[in-house]
């Protein structure tokens, strides 16, 4: 497939040249890399969420069954 990106100067200058050096086409290396950059995608790491690491608690054991109704009921008129 054929199509048109913007890449940055310096980038292009740098995949551009090593293209060049080891006698290989331009797309082959670019798709190359982003074969690589999908497949650390899929890697199954966690993706940054940009948020950090939150903070988690420990909410004790459950005070009522909710799925015993009569149970839940008294636990909500309380």
């Amino acid at each position: 497939m054929r199509t048109t990106l913007i890449i940055a100067d310096p980038v292009f200058e740098r995949v551009h040249n090593e293209a060049r050096r080891k006698k290989r086409r331009l797309s082959d290396l670019v798709t190359e890399a982003i074969e690589a950059y999908l497949v650390r995608l899929d890697s199954g790491k966690p993706r940054s969420s940009g948020l950090g690491r939150l903070k988690t608690f420990s909410m004790g054991s459950a005070a009522v069954d909710i799925n015993n109704r009569d149970a839940l009921e008294r636990r909500m008129e309380m």
